[in-house]
């Protein structure tokens, strides 16, 4: 099995390998030395586990004991599907937190997320569903997985996963214009994760008012791939192809496969929890704002 899989990725490895060597100064055979992980990955194709391929995704946070102290406030939480601003606006957004139990400012983040919503003008805002936190068992055992030892952003068009099909069954009610996904990971202070159907103008105005907001969008690379422009990670046609070979069906695809408009904000995971909190609000805004609204 292992041994036609190399042979149906060398194509795909020749190409990484001469691509590396003319882009990553002199550092070219990281990549190769990666090989049997993604192999490996490529042949789990009932989970398509992406910690194969990164264990930090799932690595224990160093801010595991602040957390289990706020875990009183989780014991009794379910998830919450909560509407906000106008009903009848054509421009619909559907906002999902707390994906990841690892991930905790994408669940803490929540109720900062629902006072801002809250306060702000209903008349203004778009039609917005915020659906919070999909992953609470992940959050309390402090793992990417829930009870069922799922990811919850993978196999997601088919999966029979009540939290997958939770978030597939908004998606085709509330027919969103925009779905937003909350995240946190090994970046650079700020990410966004745009799918090839998204917008560029999309993606440079939202990326503009974050930086006026006095975020610091990341420079360097996404799980060790470079960016061509800092804080955007913008999916093409090579990045498509290979998820679909490795059938890593994520929120993202599905959406994409359904032509709207999904964005995934990464967030530092080493900064401290007020800090991610406070940036998932200035985010937020950023969305909000009717500068990015109008197409």
């Amino acid at each position: 099995m292992n041994f036609f899989l190399y042979v149906l990725l060398f194509p795909f490895w020749l190409v990484v390998t001469l691509w590396t060597i003319a882009t990553h100064k002199g550092r070219p055979w990281n990549f190769i030395c990666e090989v049997k992980r993604f192999t490996k990955f490529y042949a789990n194709k009932k989970q398509a586990d992406t910690t194969i391929l990164f264990p930090e995704k799932n690595t224990e946070r160093p801010d595991t004991q602040l957390i289990k102290k706020q875990l009183r406030a989780f014991s009794k939480i379910s998830i919450f599907e909560t509407n906000y601003g106008n009903p009848k606006s054509f421009r619909r957004i559907l906002i999902f937190t707390g994906i990841h139990g690892n991930e905790f400012a994408s669940v803490t983040g929540f109720f900062g997320i629902n006072k801002l919503l809250k306060r702000s003008n209903k008349s203004v805002l778009p039609n917005i569903k915020l659906t919070s936190p999909l992953n609470i068992y992940g959050y309390k055992k402090n793992t990417r997985f829930d009870e069922l030892g799922e990811d919850l952003n993978r196999n997601f068009a088919k999966s029979l996963n009540p939290k997958i099909k939770l978030q597939r069954n908004l998606i085709d009610n509330f027919k969103p214009t925009l779905v937003v996904s909350f995240h946190e990971g090994p970046v650079n202070n700020f990410l966004l994760i745009s799918e090839p159907n998204t917008q560029v103008q999309f993606t440079n105005k939202f990326l503009r008012l974050t930086k006026q907001q006095g975020i610091i969008l990341d420079p360097f690379s996404y799980l060790k791939y470079p960016l061509k422009t800092s804080g955007l990670w913008q999916k093409g046609i090579f990045c498509e192809v290979l998820q679909r070979i490795g059938s890593l069906s994520s929120l993202g695809m599905y959406c994409q496969n359904k032509g709207i408009k999904c964005i995934t904000l990464e967030t530092n995971w080493n900064l401290s929890l007020k800090e991610r909190e406070k940036m998932q609000i200035f985010i937020l805004e950023a969305i909000l704002d009717q500068k990015i609204l109008i197409n």
